[in-house]
């Protein structure tokens, strides 16, 4: 299930029309997270406009935010230096605010240079210059609290056999403020098979890692990020293994561990507030292990222990098998974890209280509304148990109170194939499972609670993830999160950006939202027309539920008001689908659509809420005539596009039509949707569901298509539903690329 996420590509030129709600991610082709069960649907780039894995979207030249003219690496090039001075010499040069920039070629490095704070990096945005590591192993470029870096940008590079390492002793402000943007590596070889890191973050504070390619084929097999008692990190729109043009046979995923959260239990070394957003994580399929220890070859997709404070929202992820060292994700002894809304294929989530050190703790963790698709394989899709560091579930382990699980919650999970849930050795009355489809239920533990699930009273994350928009209107992509205060209050913390950097500030607070605000979606968009976008959610209203808004100044989110009372109810329906934003009516301002319930009957209906020029936002029934297809609806979701062209806002689902089954678009008026059949040209296989199916105008022509990957013209390949200004069917092309 998927809604447009409003990806705006990072330092992409500014259209001079302000551009609808529903076709943000303009030139973008986007591999959609199909979810939309209770929370926003989140949207993964795959291919931006004709760029190529690793090259960036902008074609300008790089400009330092204080005006100066960037510093080219090239021009400290010279008979007497090699490149490691030359790059050192141009960073040396550097004052706080400038760009060093780094023109298209390749830079042979034999040993580290350090970066300095305060700088940015930026590569050549036509040819990505590469910096290759000349050494049998990879380059270090490791930096202690001696050479600290703060408030930079490395964005555009390729590295080549480099390995990045920020290593603070502790948190004191070493490292702080970074973002590491739209860089790939590849080839980093160790000394030792499968040990090679290609970024490893210690003690950091607020570092970002983003748009970033990790590639590993067999010669360089290893992991991609290391994180070590880091706060405030986030990983987001990032890819393992593969690039955005997801390669058969994945012949770069050799990877033993995409992303590794370090364990560490006690207070003052766990990783704490970490978000895992919008990434894909692959691994080559067939591998076979050279060592009896077979976890030296793998060792979990993504790998989290001792975690504080830890949300992995709408990723992919796919080929790690469904064994004890396998696992998409495996979670162990951490607090405060929200994992959501992902899909996971081959294997899907471990979690364990690993019982040998003080604490032995796993509490307010919650999996929910996955899916899992096993590939046909029978097997466990998500488990949990008490053991030891070697497995073993001892009775006399399973039987102690003094200790272990917490408020375990796992609900409306979807396994595609079939697949078990296991709970055992466990206290049954702190684990609560319902409402996962069809799952086998293996709860080998007594008195396992299977109903009110949705009613976590101490969950402690109402608002979790990053939410993407423009929120200072400079067409650049920037997020905002809610994160608590140290006034232990919600504030807005955005990462925004400011020309070749971005920076990081709190953006204010007055955050209300109700516990369960997760289910509705955080939804961003332009809904007061000024050019910036805005926050909404739900939120308290005195004894009452509302929605929310938090209006961007260009500089901080304003107090939040009232958006507007639903009109109508919400229905099962509205959790299914989930809320989406779009401009609807073609006033230019964001409104919001759900399924609900309307009327002194309270029949099923399309919910419009309308944003009005004075500020409010209106209720309105828009019809119904929805028929779904069964399975097949829930699956891929609603689409919301401007699919004629027409300047409005358009949903479109797989659905049934007198012919059959159908691409159903029910088409906006202004004042209702017109529901209309769009014909059928769509060729799936059996990966197209995790992947997805998005929205993005792919050929330009104003009219919103539908994009996936699947069996097109026989083979796999790009499959192109393309909308247009005379209305549907929609026309089917196909692609290699």
């Amino acid at each position: 299930m998927t809604d447009l996420r409003h990806r705006l590509r990072r330092h992409e030129p500014v259209r001079p029309r302000k551009i609808r709600l529903d076709d943000r991610t303009r030139l973008l082709l986007l591999i959609a997270f199909a979810t939309a069960l209770s929370l926003t649907a989140v949207l993964l780039s795959v291919v931006r406009g004709a760029r190529e894995s690793h090259t960036p979207a902008a074609d300008k030249t790089a400009q330092a935010p204080s005006g100066r003219e960037p510093i080219k690496v090239t021009q400290f090039r010279s008979k007497d230096r090699n490149d490691v001075a030359a790059i050192q010499a141009a960073i040396d040069s550097a004052s706080p605010g400038d760009t060093v920039l780094f023109p298209a070629g390749t830079y042979r490095l034999d040993s580290r240079f350090i970066f300095k704070s305060g700088v940015n990096y930026v590569g050549d945005p036509k040819t990505p210059p590469i910096l290759l590591g000349v050494t049998p192993v990879a380059v270090s470029f490791t930096q202690n609290p001696d050479s600290p870096l703060r408030d930079a940008t490395i964005r555009g590079l390729i590295f080549d056999n480099v390995v990045l390492r920020f290593q603070g002793t502790s948190h004191s402000g070493s490292f702080a403020n970074v973002t590491i943007e739209d860089c790939e590596f590849r080839n980093g070889r160790s000394a030792e098979p499968w040990n090679s890191d290609y970024i490893w973050l210690a003690y950091t504070d607020g570092f970002t890692i983003e748009d970033c390619t990790f590639l590993r084929d067999s010669a360089s097999a290893g992991r991609g990020i290391v994180l070590e008692r880091t706060r405030s990190t986030v990983v987001k729109d990032s890819y393992f293994g593969t690039t955005r043009k997801l390669e058969d046979n994945v012949p770069n995923g050799w990877f033993k561990t995409a992303i590794n959260l370090t364990g560490y239990e006690n207070d003052d070394e766990r990783n704490v507030d970490v978000v895992i957003d919008g990434n894909v994580w692959r691994r080559t399929p067939g591998i076979r292990c050279a060592y009896d220890n077979v976890s030296i070859c793998e060792d979990h997709g993504l790998y989290a222990w001792g975690v504080r404070g830890l949300v992995i929202v709408g990723n992919r992820a796919d080929g790690w098998t469904d064994s004890g060292s396998g696992g998409s994700v495996k979670l162990r002894n951490s607090d405060d974890v929200l994992i959501a809304r992902n899909h996971f294929r081959v294997s899907g989530v471990l979690t364990h209280t690993y019982w040998h050190t003080d604490p032995t703790r796993f509490t307010r963790v919650r999996v929910e509304e996955n899916r899992i698709d096993l590939a046909g394989r029978s097997g466990q899709a998500i488990g949990y148990w008490r053991s030891t560091d070697t497995g073993s579930s001892r009775e006399d382990l399973c039987q102690r109170r003094d200790g272990g699980e917490r408020e375990l919650y796992i609900t409306r999970n979807r396994m595609v194939s079939g697949g078990a849930i296991t709970v055992q050795c466990a206290t049954g009355s702190q684990i609560c499972v319902s409402g996962n489809v069809n799952a086998t239920l293996e709860l080998k533990t007594p008195g396992v609670r299977r109903r009110g699930c949705e009613d976590a009273r101490t969950w402690t994350m109402p608002l979790p993830g990053v939410y993407r928009g423009d929120f200072n209107g400079d067409g650049k992509a920037d997020f905002a999160q809610a994160v608590t205060g140290s006034d232990g209050n919600l504030h807005w913390r955005a990462h925004v950006s400011a020309g070749d950097g971005f920076t990081v500030a709190d953006w204010g607070g007055g955050i209300t939202p109700i516990r369960d605000a997760q289910r509705y979606g955080v939804q961003v968009g332009d809904f007061t027309g000024d050019g910036l976008d805005d926050i909404v959610y739900r939120s308290s209203c005195g004894d009452k539920e509302c929605w929310r808004l938090h209006a961007s100044t260009g500089g901080a989110f304003a107090e939040g008001r009232v958006l507007g009372s639903p009109g109508g109810w919400f229905s099962a329906e509205t959790f299914s689908f989930g809320v989406r934003t779009g401009d609807f009516n073609g006033d230019k301002l964001a409104d919001l659509l759900y399924r609900g319930r309307c009327g002194q009957d309270g029949h099923a209906c399309w919910l419009v809420l309308a944003s009005q020029a004075d500020g409010r936002a209106v209720a309105q029934d828009w019809g119904d005539r929805a028929q779904w297809a069964a399975g097949v609806t829930l699956d891929y979701g609603l689409f919301v596009g401007d699919f004629n062209g027409d300047g409005r806002s358009d949903v479109a689902y797989l659905g049934g039509c007198a012919s059959g089954q159908c691409f159903r678009v029910h088409v906006s008026t202004g004042k209702t949707f017109e529901p209309q059949d769009w014909g059928y040209s769509f060729r799936p296989d059996s990966t197209t569901g995790h992947f997805g199916i998005t929205v993005a105008d792919r050929n330009h022509d104003g009219a919103t298509d539908l994009i996936y990957r699947g069996a097109c013209a026989g083979t796999r390949r790009w499959g192109y539903l393309l909308g247009t200004e005379q209305g549907g069917p929609f026309t089917a092309d196909c692609r290699a690329s």
